[in-house]
Protein backbone atom coordinates (compact mmCIF):
# COMPACT_ATOMS: atom_id res chain seq x y z
CA UNK A 1 0.00 0.00 0.00
CA UNK A 2 1.25 3.49 -0.79
CA UNK A 3 0.54 6.35 1.60
CA UNK A 4 1.66 9.93 0.99
CA UNK A 5 3.90 8.60 -1.78
CA UNK A 6 5.69 6.11 0.51
CA UNK A 7 5.40 2.36 0.57
CA UNK A 8 3.63 0.87 3.58
CA UNK A 9 3.57 -2.89 4.13
CA UNK A 10 -0.01 -3.01 5.39
CA UNK A 11 -1.92 -2.60 8.62
CA UNK A 12 0.30 -2.00 11.58
CA UNK A 13 3.78 -1.75 10.12
CA UNK A 14 6.23 -2.68 12.82
CA UNK A 15 8.80 0.08 13.08
CA UNK A 16 10.12 3.49 12.16
CA UNK A 17 12.08 2.10 9.21
CA UNK A 18 9.08 2.99 7.03
CA UNK A 19 9.21 6.62 8.20
CA UNK A 20 11.73 8.48 6.01
CA UNK A 21 11.03 11.75 7.88
CA UNK A 22 12.07 10.27 11.25
CA UNK A 23 15.32 12.23 10.99
CA UNK A 24 13.40 15.50 10.79
CA UNK A 25 12.52 15.25 14.47
CA UNK A 26 16.04 14.27 15.56
CA UNK A 27 16.74 17.58 17.30
CA UNK A 28 13.43 17.44 19.14
CA UNK A 29 14.15 13.86 20.23
CA UNK A 30 17.59 14.75 21.59
CA UNK A 31 16.25 17.75 23.49
CA UNK A 32 13.30 15.83 24.97
CA UNK A 33 15.21 12.68 25.92
CA UNK A 34 17.80 14.72 27.83
CA UNK A 35 14.93 15.90 30.07
CA UNK A 36 13.35 12.47 30.54
CA UNK A 37 14.72 11.75 34.01
CA UNK A 38 13.32 14.99 35.40
CA UNK A 39 10.04 14.39 33.56
CA UNK A 40 9.57 11.14 35.48
CA UNK A 41 10.69 12.69 38.75
CA UNK A 42 7.08 13.12 39.89
CA UNK A 43 6.14 9.61 38.83
CA UNK A 44 5.61 10.63 35.23
CA UNK A 45 1.84 11.05 35.60
CA UNK A 46 1.52 13.51 32.71
CA UNK A 47 3.76 11.44 30.46
CA UNK A 48 1.80 8.24 31.16
CA UNK A 49 -1.46 10.06 30.46
CA UNK A 50 -0.02 11.24 27.13
CA UNK A 51 1.01 7.69 26.23
CA UNK A 52 -2.50 6.50 27.05
CA UNK A 53 -4.11 9.29 25.01
CA UNK A 54 -1.99 8.25 22.02
CA UNK A 55 -3.47 4.76 22.23
CA UNK A 56 -7.00 6.15 22.25
CA UNK A 57 -6.30 8.45 19.29
CA UNK A 58 -4.74 5.59 17.29
CA UNK A 59 -7.72 3.37 18.08
CA UNK A 60 -10.13 6.07 16.89
CA UNK A 61 -8.08 6.70 13.73
CA UNK A 62 -8.10 3.00 12.82
CA UNK A 63 -11.88 3.00 13.12
CA UNK A 64 -12.73 6.32 11.48
CA UNK A 65 -9.71 7.29 9.38
CA UNK A 66 -7.24 10.15 9.69
CA UNK A 67 -9.64 12.76 8.27
CA UNK A 68 -11.95 12.18 11.25
CA UNK A 69 -9.22 13.55 13.55
CA UNK A 70 -9.99 17.05 12.28
CA UNK A 71 -11.51 19.60 14.63
CA UNK A 72 -13.51 20.91 11.67
CA UNK A 73 -17.03 19.44 11.89
CA UNK A 74 -17.19 19.19 8.10
CA UNK A 75 -14.68 16.30 8.11
CA UNK A 76 -16.09 14.23 10.95
CA UNK A 77 -19.33 12.61 11.99
CA UNK A 78 -19.90 13.24 15.68
CA UNK A 79 -17.98 14.83 18.58
CA UNK A 80 -14.30 15.76 18.31
CA UNK A 81 -11.95 12.90 19.12
CA UNK A 82 -10.18 14.63 22.03
CA UNK A 83 -13.53 15.52 23.63
CA UNK A 84 -14.52 11.86 23.40
CA UNK A 85 -11.22 10.76 24.92
CA UNK A 86 -11.49 13.19 27.84
CA UNK A 87 -14.97 11.91 28.55
CA UNK A 88 -13.78 8.30 28.33
CA UNK A 89 -10.73 8.62 30.60
CA UNK A 90 -12.32 11.13 32.97
CA UNK A 91 -9.31 13.43 32.76
CA UNK A 92 -7.87 16.24 30.66
CA UNK A 93 -5.68 15.51 27.66
CA UNK A 94 -2.23 16.87 28.58
CA UNK A 95 -0.90 19.54 26.25
CA UNK A 96 -4.11 19.34 24.25
CA UNK A 97 -3.33 22.43 22.16
CA UNK A 98 -0.12 20.89 20.80
CA UNK A 99 -1.82 17.58 20.06
CA UNK A 100 -4.69 19.37 18.29
CA UNK A 101 -2.11 21.24 16.23
CA UNK A 102 -0.54 18.01 14.96
CA UNK A 103 -3.82 16.16 14.42
CA UNK A 104 -5.12 19.10 12.41
CA UNK A 105 -2.23 18.79 9.98
CA UNK A 106 -2.41 15.03 9.38
CA UNK A 107 -6.20 15.11 9.11
CA UNK A 108 -5.78 17.40 6.08
CA UNK A 109 -3.46 14.91 4.38
CA UNK A 110 -0.38 17.11 4.50
CA UNK A 111 2.99 15.57 3.70
CA UNK A 112 4.64 13.88 6.70
CA UNK A 113 7.83 15.94 6.30
CA UNK A 114 5.74 19.09 6.53
CA UNK A 115 3.89 17.85 9.60
CA UNK A 116 7.20 16.93 11.24
CA UNK A 117 8.54 20.38 10.44
CA UNK A 118 5.47 22.19 11.78
CA UNK A 119 5.48 20.21 15.02
CA UNK A 120 9.22 20.65 15.50
CA UNK A 121 8.90 24.41 14.97
CA UNK A 122 6.06 24.65 17.48
CA UNK A 123 8.09 22.58 19.97
CA UNK A 124 11.11 24.90 19.96
CA UNK A 125 9.05 28.09 19.59
CA UNK A 126 7.16 27.14 22.77
CA UNK A 127 10.29 26.23 24.71
CA UNK A 128 8.76 23.10 26.20
CA UNK A 129 10.57 21.74 29.25
CA UNK A 130 10.69 18.52 31.29
CA UNK A 131 7.32 16.67 31.18
CA UNK A 132 5.98 18.98 28.48
CA UNK A 133 9.03 18.27 26.32
CA UNK A 134 8.63 14.49 26.53
CA UNK A 135 4.86 14.76 26.05
CA UNK A 136 5.28 16.88 22.92
CA UNK A 137 7.81 14.45 21.47
CA UNK A 138 5.51 11.50 22.20
CA UNK A 139 2.68 13.25 20.38
CA UNK A 140 4.85 14.19 17.43
CA UNK A 141 6.33 10.74 16.83
CA UNK A 142 2.96 9.07 17.38
CA UNK A 143 1.20 11.32 14.87
CA UNK A 144 3.83 10.52 12.26
CA UNK A 145 3.56 6.84 13.20
CA UNK A 146 -0.19 6.86 12.57
CA UNK A 147 0.36 8.04 9.00
CA UNK A 148 2.48 4.95 8.33
CA UNK A 149 0.33 2.47 10.24
CA UNK A 150 2.78 1.78 13.06
CA UNK A 151 1.00 -0.21 15.75
CA UNK A 152 0.32 1.03 19.25
CA UNK A 153 2.10 -2.04 20.61
CA UNK A 154 5.27 -0.93 18.83
CA UNK A 155 4.77 2.66 19.96
CA UNK A 156 4.69 1.44 23.57
CA UNK A 157 7.96 -0.40 23.00
CA UNK A 158 9.47 2.81 21.69
CA UNK A 159 8.06 4.84 24.60
CA UNK A 160 9.85 2.42 26.91
CA UNK A 161 13.17 3.63 25.52
CA UNK A 162 12.33 7.10 26.88
CA UNK A 163 11.82 5.84 30.42
CA UNK A 164 14.73 6.00 32.93
CA UNK A 165 15.83 2.72 34.55
CA UNK A 166 14.43 3.76 37.93
CA UNK A 167 10.91 4.04 36.46
CA UNK A 168 10.98 1.10 34.07
CA UNK A 169 9.16 -1.45 36.23
CA UNK A 170 6.26 0.96 36.65
CA UNK A 171 6.21 1.64 32.93
CA UNK A 172 6.05 -2.08 32.12
CA UNK A 173 2.91 -2.50 34.21
CA UNK A 174 1.27 0.53 32.61
CA UNK A 175 2.25 -0.49 29.07
CA UNK A 176 0.95 -4.05 29.37
CA UNK A 177 -2.38 -2.92 30.79
CA UNK A 178 -2.84 -0.19 28.17
CA UNK A 179 -1.77 -2.40 25.27
CA UNK A 180 -4.26 -5.08 26.29
CA UNK A 181 -7.08 -2.55 26.69
CA UNK A 182 -6.52 -1.01 23.25
CA UNK A 183 -6.07 -4.39 21.55
CA UNK A 184 -9.22 -5.77 23.19
CA UNK A 185 -11.28 -2.78 22.07
CA UNK A 186 -9.86 -2.94 18.56
CA UNK A 187 -10.46 -6.71 18.43
CA UNK A 188 -14.14 -6.29 19.36
CA UNK A 189 -14.59 -3.58 16.75
CA UNK A 190 -12.84 -5.61 14.04
CA UNK A 191 -14.81 -8.78 14.86
CA UNK A 192 -18.12 -6.96 14.64
CA UNK A 193 -17.37 -5.28 11.32
CA UNK A 194 -15.45 -8.15 9.76
CA UNK A 195 -18.35 -10.51 10.33
CA UNK A 196 -20.52 -8.25 8.17
CA UNK A 197 -17.87 -8.08 5.44
CA UNK A 198 -17.42 -11.84 5.38
CA UNK A 199 -21.16 -12.43 5.27
CA UNK A 200 -21.35 -10.40 2.07
CA UNK A 201 -18.22 -12.08 0.65
CA UNK A 202 -19.39 -15.61 1.37
CA UNK A 203 -22.74 -14.82 -0.19
CA UNK A 204 -21.38 -13.19 -3.35
CA UNK A 205 -17.69 -13.11 -4.23
CA UNK A 206 -17.08 -16.34 -2.36
CA UNK A 207 -19.49 -17.98 -4.76
CA UNK A 208 -17.43 -16.67 -7.66
CA UNK A 209 -14.48 -18.71 -6.40
CA UNK A 210 -16.64 -21.78 -6.03
CA UNK A 211 -18.30 -21.42 -9.42
CA UNK A 212 -15.22 -20.22 -11.31
CA UNK A 213 -12.84 -23.00 -10.28
CA UNK A 214 -14.84 -24.92 -7.74
CA UNK A 215 -12.59 -27.97 -7.77
CA UNK A 216 -9.65 -25.97 -6.39
CA UNK A 217 -11.71 -24.54 -3.56
CA UNK A 218 -13.13 -28.00 -2.78
CA UNK A 219 -9.65 -29.56 -2.65
CA UNK A 220 -8.34 -26.67 -0.51
CA UNK A 221 -11.10 -27.05 2.06
CA UNK A 222 -10.86 -30.83 2.04
CA UNK A 223 -7.10 -30.64 2.66
CA UNK A 224 -7.51 -28.30 5.63
CA UNK A 225 -10.29 -30.39 7.15
CA UNK A 226 -8.05 -33.46 7.06
CA UNK A 227 -5.08 -31.65 8.62
CA UNK A 228 -4.39 -31.87 12.37
CA UNK A 229 -4.10 -28.64 14.33
CA UNK A 230 -0.32 -28.80 14.79
CA UNK A 231 0.22 -29.24 11.07
CA UNK A 232 -2.12 -26.32 10.34
CA UNK A 233 -0.26 -24.05 12.75
CA UNK A 234 3.06 -25.06 11.17
CA UNK A 235 1.67 -24.41 7.71
CA UNK A 236 0.05 -21.02 8.23
CA UNK A 237 2.65 -19.85 10.73
CA UNK A 238 5.27 -19.91 7.97
CA UNK A 239 3.27 -18.15 5.26
CA UNK A 240 3.14 -14.40 4.67
CA UNK A 241 0.12 -12.60 6.06
CA UNK A 242 -1.38 -11.64 2.72
CA UNK A 243 -1.20 -15.21 1.37
CA UNK A 244 -2.96 -16.42 4.50
CA UNK A 245 -5.63 -13.73 4.21
CA UNK A 246 -6.31 -14.35 0.53
CA UNK A 247 -6.30 -18.14 0.86
CA UNK A 248 -8.75 -18.14 3.76
CA UNK A 249 -11.19 -16.17 1.65
CA UNK A 250 -11.70 -19.51 -0.07
CA UNK A 251 -12.23 -21.44 3.16
CA UNK A 252 -15.64 -22.42 4.48
CA UNK A 253 -16.92 -20.13 7.23
CA UNK A 254 -16.40 -22.58 10.11
CA UNK A 255 -13.02 -23.68 8.78
CA UNK A 256 -11.83 -20.08 8.47
CA UNK A 257 -12.82 -19.44 12.08
CA UNK A 258 -11.09 -22.64 13.20
CA UNK A 259 -7.80 -21.77 11.49
CA UNK A 260 -7.87 -18.26 12.97
CA UNK A 261 -8.50 -19.73 16.42
CA UNK A 262 -5.30 -21.78 16.16
CA UNK A 263 -3.11 -18.69 15.72
CA UNK A 264 -1.83 -16.54 18.57
CA UNK A 265 -3.80 -13.41 19.43
CA UNK A 266 -1.49 -10.81 17.90
CA UNK A 267 -1.17 -12.76 14.64
CA UNK A 268 -4.92 -13.26 14.47
CA UNK A 269 -5.61 -9.56 15.02
CA UNK A 270 -3.02 -8.62 12.40
CA UNK A 271 -4.74 -10.81 9.81
CA UNK A 272 -8.11 -9.36 10.72
CA UNK A 273 -6.71 -5.85 10.30
CA UNK A 274 -5.52 -6.82 6.81
CA UNK A 275 -9.01 -8.06 5.96
CA UNK A 276 -10.48 -4.78 7.19
CA UNK A 277 -8.22 -2.89 4.76
CA UNK A 278 -8.73 -5.33 1.88
CA UNK A 279 -11.11 -4.75 -1.01
CA UNK A 280 -13.39 -7.76 -1.44
CA UNK A 281 -13.75 -7.60 -5.22
CA UNK A 282 -12.96 -9.51 -8.40
CA UNK A 283 -9.22 -8.97 -7.89
CA UNK A 284 -9.52 -10.57 -4.46
CA UNK A 285 -11.07 -13.62 -6.13
CA UNK A 286 -8.02 -14.03 -8.36
CA UNK A 287 -5.63 -13.54 -5.44
CA UNK A 288 -7.64 -16.06 -3.45
CA UNK A 289 -7.18 -18.66 -6.17
CA UNK A 290 -3.44 -17.96 -6.35
CA UNK A 291 -2.99 -18.08 -2.57
CA UNK A 292 -4.93 -21.33 -2.19
CA UNK A 293 -2.53 -22.88 -4.71
CA UNK A 294 0.48 -21.60 -2.74
CA UNK A 295 -0.86 -22.98 0.53
CA UNK A 296 -1.56 -26.40 -1.00
CA UNK A 297 1.90 -26.61 -2.58
CA UNK A 298 3.45 -25.68 0.75
CA UNK A 299 1.36 -28.32 2.53
CA UNK A 300 2.48 -30.98 0.05
CA UNK A 301 6.14 -30.01 0.53
CA UNK A 302 5.68 -30.19 4.32
CA UNK A 303 4.18 -33.67 4.04
CA UNK A 304 7.00 -34.87 1.75
CA UNK A 305 9.62 -33.51 4.15
CA UNK A 306 7.93 -35.16 7.11
CA UNK A 307 7.73 -38.48 5.25
CA UNK A 308 11.40 -38.30 4.25
CA UNK A 309 12.44 -37.64 7.86
CA UNK A 310 10.66 -40.72 9.23
CA UNK A 311 13.11 -43.45 10.28
CA UNK A 312 13.07 -46.46 7.97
Amino acid sequence: MTIYGYEKDGADSKGFGCMPMFGYVKEMRMDAVMQAKKAFGDGGRQVYRAMGVVGEVMLYARKQGLAALSKDEFFRDGPYVLDLIEEKIGDKVPMRTYLEFGLGHISKGEEPEDVAGFMTNRYFASGYLVADAITAYIYCISILGMVFGISYAYMLEYFGSLVPDCEFSGFNGFAEEKRKQIEDERYRYVCENLEKRFAAWDADQGKAVELGKGSLRFIFNDMLKGMDDNAAVGLFGNMCDMDICHSLLGADVDLRKHILGLLDGSHRLRLMEHWMDMKFNAEAVEKCMEAMGKIMRKAIRNMCTKTAEKPK
